[in-house]
């Protein structure tokens, strides 16, 4: 495992044990817990079928990390926001806002890279059908 390979990895398994924990102890939906899991499992299928399938790299997404990184900000927000002060709601609305960004920019960032799977995979269809 190539080192910045490691460290996506590491940070994926960061954000879904904190998500397992924070709804362990209620303070995030299970579901919401269930989408960030579902897109790193489907995540991993995509790569897998890329790295099976062709010979191209893995294509750096710019989206992906901004999305991991909204995730960790918006679950850090959540996470010691209770009570009804001033401080604990303004947390929880920008820890929703940034959580939902990510969670939103994680699965585009899925869409991306399965449409370039979708590409590279076709034309190889197209070949095989015409031979």
């Amino acid at each position: 495992m190539t080192r910045s390979l490691s460290w996506l990895v590491g940070l994926r398994v960061l954000l879904i044990l904190a998500a397992v924990i924070m709804s362990a102890t209620d303070r995030l939906p299970w579901w919401f817990t269930a989408l960030i899991v579902a897109r790193d499992l489907a995540m991993g299928g995509v790569i897998a079928l890329r790295r099976l399938r062709t010979d191209e790299p893995v294509r750096h997404d710019p989206v992906a990390p901004v999305a991991g990184g909204l995730l960790l900000v918006g679950l850090a927000l959540i996470a010691p926001a209770t009570g009804d002060g001033a401080v604990a709601v303004l947390a929880r609305v920008f820890g929703w806002a940034a959580a939902w960004w990510g969670l939103g920019l994680s699965w585009a960032s899925l869409a991306g890279h399965t449409r370039d799977l979708q590409r590279l995979i076709a034309p190889r269809r197209d070949r095989a059908g015409a031979v």
